[in-house]
């Protein structure tokens, strides 16, 4: 089976094809996975859809982001390719299969509803991985908490003022325990700066962007994690180590219609038992076990394989 993974050039984008076309890889055997990226500008977007190759064909395109509908589709056109969109696409039906997040609101045949997104981690993989991590992270004591900071975004703002009142509440809360934070593009350099300046020091450590990401080493090996609710792919990925996750909830901006999808994301989370509001407390429980990605590659392979058997 060849695999083309389209995206439009996000880090979120590029981790949501790159982990469901490693699932399938991983299901069925002498799978080639060709990585495509996407220009968000039109013309670029336009030249690709007008110029795919003809070498190595593709038998599936996984797409993710809106920019990488256009040349998903006129793959699909060109190749027969059966085609795969992540997250709610303009167009349902266009596709032959779609993953997208129960909170989307989105049914079909060709659908499947998952709670958050899919990732390129499983509680499996973070195991195997959290010896060489456990090296990395040597002088923070245990138990560890990872802090995983968004950003202000469509739905929510983030405000130097909120980045204090976590930092104060994480750092009272940890007490002697060790922190492993972490910022993203969204995170902002002031809102970055206040975070270097709250974590400083010998038992924690903080990534501030720069240099090489440890963010799947602290996937492995933190006991807990605290993330913020902008981000359902980053709550995902936390929910897949199975630890205690707490969402610490954003500021809605005034006038926002995507704050409710985000919403509904942190209810099925934490209906579930994935997840908890942040409350300034750690609390000991299990979480059931999280791997949408897996359930995304069974759905996606069996449309595939009845797509083939109808020719």
């Amino acid at each position: 089976m060849r695999i083309w993974l389209m995206d439009s050039g996000g880090a979120g984008f590029r981790a949501q094809t790159a982990g469901l076309g490693n699932a399938i890889a991983a299901r069925h055997p002498q799978t080639a996975i060709t990585t495509i990226t996407v220009s968000s500008r039109l013309w670029p977007r336009l030249f690709l859809s007008a110029s795919l190759p003809d070498k190595d064909r593709p038998d599936v395109v996984i797409a993710c982001g809106r920019a990488a509908v256009v040349p998903a589709l006129a793959a699909k056109r060109r190749h027969g390719a059966f085609t795969v969109y992540i997250q709610r696409p303009p167009k349902a039906n266009a596709f032959d299969a779609v993953v997208c997040g129960l909170h989307d609101n989105l049914t079909g045949d060709n659908v499947l509803p998952i709670i958050g997104s899919v990732g390129g981690f499983c509680a499996n993989t973070l195991v195997h991985r959290r010896h060489a991590a456990e090296k990395i992270f040597a002088a923070v004591p245990e138990p560890r908490t990872a802090v995983l900071i968004g950003g202000s975004n469509r739905a929510f703002n983030f405000t130097p003022e909120d980045c204090r009142q976590l930092a104060a509440e994480i750092k009272e809360t940890a007490g002697d325990s060790g922190l492993l934070v972490s910022v993203s593009r969204r995170t902002g350099k002031q809102n970055t700066a206040i975070f270097d300046t709250a974590f400083a020091g010998s038992k924690h450590f903080f990534f501030n962007g720069n240099g090489d990401n440890p963010y799947t080493d602290m996937l492995a090996v933190a006991d807990r994690f605290v993330v913020t609710g902008d981000s359902v792919n980053m709550l995902s990925e936390a929910c897949t180590a199975g630890k205690p996750t707490y969402i610490f909830p954003l500021r809605k901006k005034f006038i926002c219609v995507t704050a409710a999808k985000f919403h509904r994301f942190h209810h099925l989370l934490i209906d579930n038992g994935y997840a908890r509001l942040w409350e300034k407390r750690f609390d000991e429980w299990s979480s059931p076990a999280f791997n949408e990605t897996a359930r995304a590659a069974d759905f996606v392979l069996r449309r595939y394989h009845e797509w083939c058997q109808r020719g």
